[in-house]
């Protein structure tokens, strides 16, 4: 988690450059970490399972936890492609370019 200078670093920069872009330009900028972040914590989501699938497969031989485990694994990786997909069609919106009048 972000420290509070570190937040108050952002808060600020974030203020400063709201005069020089337009909303559009300002709120890509916002949300383009956002993407970064997610794709982080998938990335660090997807090395603990993977972690935990290879304890439980050794040291547990119980049919129904390795059971339930690998439906958890497969609603994540869903949540995970789901959530991606999601901020990818809002990024895809954002960009497009808005029709000339004239």
């Amino acid at each position: 988690m972000a420290s509070d200078s570190e937040v108050d670093a952002i808060v600020e920069e974030q203020a400063r450059g709201r005069g020089e872009q337009c909303p559009h330009t300002k709120r890509n900028k916002s949300k383009g970490p956002s993407m970064d972040a997610l794709e982080s914590h998938v990335d660090a989501h997807d090395e603990i399972l993977s972690e935990m699938q290879a304890t439980l497969s050794t040291v547990v031989d119980r049919p129904f936890l390795t059971s339930l485990f690998n439906v958890t694994w497969v609603k994540h990786r869903l949540m995970c492609r789901k959530s991606k997909q999601l901020l990818q069609a809002r990024h895809m919106r954002l960009h497009q370019k808005e029709p000339r009048n004239g």
